[in-house]
């Protein structure tokens, strides 16, 4: 049974079903070669991890002896969450569309939610419920109003959009609203000028309680409100707040600022709170990649853009749309109100974060975020990047025991792309060898080299990276001749589109041909600027045995070297001792 019909058409109640036995693996979405099982809605344990499509073993979750990995088990006990909204929210909400309504009961959330009409106007023709764009935040949460309308806000019972299903009143567990979810509508996402994250003084930032269609809507101004509000949510750690990023606009115009300050949002927003009660979630990267239309949506696959739990580590995966419009909605409706199946694919990674987030906050699992008082750890050292497949890289490193660090941050770059950190892994003990598989690093590696880089955190704040692990391109068109005297001559050619990012190359024999050769050993590394070598073989060789080689491109970095990088091997080429 593959669950694609469901999730094109409108059968919101039987698409809502299909994906929660696709969290089970009862069923498949569609065939899709990279397919995986997708993030549940309820999930008590980590989905499997994308290198089963590499034919690799799930990499195990990597955690600190004596800490918890992250936690995606949703409360044992019903939590009051009121979410502020319009009709984007609406929709995500609605048990007809992205049936996020259903997916919070039923991980033991009791919601609320806030819409146009809601709240206290002060007198004007629009009370704040109906002012929810990046400017208004300021209103929200720093304004000299901010008591009045959070005290409402935490005391609200209500739905204001009567489109989706929550927990029956005897359910409530009482007293005031604890989580907070707040987004804008997708006009936020056209933010203007240029991408600067130098913000003004809030005293002369004008955005301040304007709509997204003021000439103040500038990324400068929207990252100045975000750095203000945050000021309020440190008094405030008895709530759990989570920011929801605007969604994507159909029109590129200004989607690459977008781009920018949803980046910023996720990465940086946060990089030195001290306190675990703020979250992000990246509506807006979920957005920009779908199953190939917008009727379908790529939920579980290992292509695409995501931000979920995934094989133990929070995955933030923004290059991996592959039509040449990474930055802009891939889900349009009649306009850039997100498609049901892209509603979808939001509940289905979403909430696994949330239940993530809560349990942080808890102080029951490991923490997305890091930031605060002490001392960040110093940078990993010996970073090696080495390929283990047509699209599978083994990371390992080594941490240091002073200031110990409690998670790493993965940064990865395809060619000369720009870097993203893609994720984010719970630390083993210090002294004892970090690792990580990249089981996205899809590519030819022949054509397609990467590098990557870690950074230690902990609840002090992140180190500096280390210096990048350059993944080289494999060499390509070895060949292998027999010379007289039991010597064998082996040529190549240089990797091609990278062949100034690497160093030299590493050279393997094994006994025997291409398709059955045994006791493969490195015979040693050579520099760069050769292509030719010969192996000269013991004495006593019998004339007739077969030998097959086959080499590694490898990159060093640093001086000393500080990082090390060994590309995917090349073609075999076998030779018969004459």
């Amino acid at each position: 049974m593959h669950c694609t019909g469901h999730l094109k058409a409108r059968h919101t109640v039987a698409a809502i079903s299909c994906l929660l036995l696709l969290a089970a693996g009862a069923v498949a979405a569609e065939p899709q070669q990279d397919e995986q099982q997708p993030t549940p809605f309820k999930a008590a344990a980590a989905p499997p991890h994308a290198a089963a499509a590499t034919g690799a073993t799930a990499e195990p979750q990597i955690m600190l002896a004596g800490s918890l990995p992250f936690n995606s088990t949703p409360p044992a006990e019903p939590q009051r969450l009121v979410f502020i909204h319009h009709s984007t929210g609406q929709n995500w909400l609605a048990d007809d569309n992205g049936g996020l309504g259903i997916a919070l009961r039923d991980n033991n959330y009791y919601v609320s939610d806030t819409n146009y009409g809601w709240g206290p106007d002060f007198g004007s023709e629009n009370p704040i419920g109906d002012r929810t764009d990046i400017g208004n935040w300021y209103e929200w949460f720093a304004g000299n109003r901010k008591l009045q309308i959070t005290d409402q806000l935490y005391a609200e019972n209500g739905q204001y959009s009567e489109v989706y299903s929550r927990m029956e009143e005897s359910m409530n567990p009482g007293g005031q609203n604890t989580i907070v979810m707040f987004k804008s509508c997708f006009p936020n996402s056209a933010l203007r000028g240029p991408q600067s994250k130098v913000s003004p003084d809030i005293s002369r930032n004008l955005l301040k309680g304007q709509d997204a269609y003021s000439e103040y809507h500038t990324v400068a101004n929207a990252i100045g409100i975000y750095k203000e509000i945050l000021k309020y949510f440190a008094t405030r750690q008895d709530k759990l707040f989570v920011a929801i990023t605007a969604p994507p606009l159909t029109d590129p115009e200004y989607a690459a600022n977008a781009r920018f300050f949803n980046q910023w949002l996720f990465s940086e927003w946060l990089a030195t709170y001290p306190y675990k009660n703020v979250a992000v979630f990246d509506f807006y990267n979920v957005l920009t990649s779908n199953g190939g239309d917008p009727s379908v949506n790529d939920i579980g696959r290992t292509s695409g853009n995501h931000h979920r739990y995934w094989g133990g580590v929070i995955q933030h995966k923004v290059d991996g749309d592959d039509d040449g419009s990474n930055d802009v909605s891939e889900y349009p409706s009649d306009d850039a109100h997100p498609s049901q199946a892209g509603n979808l694919k939001a509940t289905a990674e979403f909430l696994p974060l949330l239940n993530i987030f809560w349990n942080c906050w808890k102080g029951n699992g490991a923490c997305p975020y890091a930031g605060g008082g002490g001392t960040p750890p110093a940078a990993p050292t010996g970073l090696v990047a080495s390929s283990r497949g047509q699209s599978a890289v083994l990371l390992q490193w080594s941490s240091s025991a002073a200031n110990i660090a409690d998670s790493f941050v993965v940064a990865r770059r395809a060619g000369a792309a720009a870097w993203v950190e893609s994720y984010r892994t719970v630390a083993k003990a210090p002294g004892v060898l970090q690792r990580y598989v990249d089981s996205d690093a899809f590519g030819n590696p022949t054509t397609t080299s990467y590098s990557y880089s870690v950074k230690a955190c902990n609840a002090a704040g992140c180190s500096a990276a280390t210096v990048e692990a350059v993944v080289p391109t494999a060499p390509i068109g070895v060949s292998a001749t027999a010379l007289s005297g039991s010597r064998i001559r082996l040529s190549w050619s240089p990797p091609g589109p990278a062949s100034s990012s690497y160093s030299g190359y590493r050279l393997f024999r094994g006994q025997g041909n291409c398709t059955s050769s045994i006791n493969w050993v490195m015979l040693k590394a050579v520099g760069a600027a050769r292509v030719l070598w010969v192996d000269t073989l013991d004495a006593g060789i019998v004339p007739g045995q077969q030998y097959a080689y086959k080499l590694q491109a490898f990159k060093t970095s640093g001086s000393p070297v500080a990082s090390r990088g060994y590309s995917w091997h090349s073609n075999c080429a076998a030779a018969t001792v004459a």
